[in-house]
């Protein structure tokens, strides 16, 4: 029997142990000195060996063996290997050799270029232009050709649209009718991304408010706010030389003040008196008489230097029509519902004159909760 030997720690003492070992030969089946079986084996163990002697016989001695094999060839064709690894053997099967399973393959596909982050203003003014720029992309080394073909969409309102610019960088002009509202500016290469884009306030750059002793102009610059006011008036004066700004008083035509609201001007729409042509002017001078002639009647004792419409030019107050209302100066205080400067007309102007710029659109706050 094939045996081994083992050393092993017991309680800190060495000691060596006989145990079994595994062998592997072959037996032989021989007949009229031929080889008919051979049976070959391999990691098996002798479970049993045993002699007989005898006197009878031409086999006077005899050797037993049990042989326990895990694995064991036939002829050298047919390998057989025990059904179960452990415990008892319950028969061979023959052994397939597996086919080795072909790799997956998985296709190379390229990552696809994207933009991830972009930089530009986060408020602006009306006519102001900004730049907006790709500040990165997903993957580095991105070509000039991937650079030029950024394209851009624009969402104001829930409604979006392409912009009709391609590149990392463009320069966005702000229009007047994007005031009080906020753009989504977004860069793309293969789909917008609200999570990649710049989220811009427009704010309103030019703003009138009356609230019946004032009429102020607020302007807003890139660093700083500018508030200018002007002594003002509206609607005709009471007995005692005041002015009265009740709801009762702004339904009364041609006499109460412009009634309260939200209106504009168009700064390109201011009419000077001395712009006027020489008939024109002489009909004015001859309404301050009988109060109609020429485009100012009263000439610059009623409007003073100029004026300027205020649209709408029509309300309607409690069924009652207030019309042509207009912003503009005059000898003295008071009018039939128009914004009456006085004195004060010639610097509002001259104001209005240094920051309209190309502006068409001006809002007008008329407020009187104060009085």
């Amino acid at each position: 029997m094939a045996e081994k030997e083992v050393i092993k720690e017991i309680n800190g003492t060495r000691k060596t142990f006989t145990v079994p070992a595994a062998v592997s030969g072959k037996i032989q089946f021989i007949k009229e000195n031929e080889i008919f079986r051979e049976l070959s084996f391999q990691e098996a163990y002798v479970v049993f060996y045993g002699e007989r002697m005898s006197s009878i016989g031409p086999k006077s001695m005899s050797t037993f063996l049990v042989i326990s094999p895990m694995k064991m060839e036939v002829n050298k064709r047919v390998m057989m290997v025990k059904r179960q690894d452990t415990g008892i053997n319950l028969g061979w099967v023959q052994k397939v050799e597996e086919k080795p399973k072909p790799t997956p393959v998985t296709p190379y596909t390229p990552p696809i270029l994207l933009v991830r982050t972009v930089n530009g203003e986060t408020e602006a003014l009306p006519n102001e232009i900004i730049e907006y720029k790709v500040t990165s992309y997903n993957l580095p080394n991105v070509s000039n050709s991937d650079r030029k073909r950024v394209k851009w969409d624009i969402e104001i309102d829930g409604k979006r649209e392409t912009l009709n610019v391609k590149g990392e960088t463009i320069n966005l002009t702000i229009k007047e009718e994007w005031v009080n509202k906020e753009i989504t500016v977004m860069p793309y290469l293969k789909t917008p991304d609200e999570n990649v884009s710049v989220k811009t306030k427009i704010n309103e750059r030019l703003l009138l408010m009356f609230n019946g002793s004032l009429l102020i102009f607020r302007v807003v610059e890139k660093n700083q706010i500018l508030r200018f006011s002007y002594k003002a008036v509206s609607g005709r004066p009471l007995e005692d030389g005041s002015f009265e700004y009740s709801k009762q008083r702004q339904k009364m035509e041609k006499i109460g003040p412009i009634p309260e609201g939200e209106y504009y001007i168009n700064p390109q729409e201011i009419q000077y008196a001395d712009d006027r042509t020489m008939i024109d002017k002489v009909a004015g001078l001859v309404g301050v008489v009988v109060n109609r002639g020429g485009t100012m009647p009263g000439g610059k004792f009623a409007w003073g230097i100029g004026r300027v419409w205020i649209h709408p030019q029509s309300v309607i107050i409690d069924g009652v029509l207030r019309t042509n209302f207009s912003i503009h100066g005059g000898t003295d205080a008071g009018s039939a519902g128009c914004i009456d400067l006085t004195s004060n007309d010639k610097p509002f102007f001259d104001t209005l004159e240094k920051y309209k710029g190309d502006c068409t659109k001006i809002k007008l706050i008329v407020d009187y909760s104060n009085k």
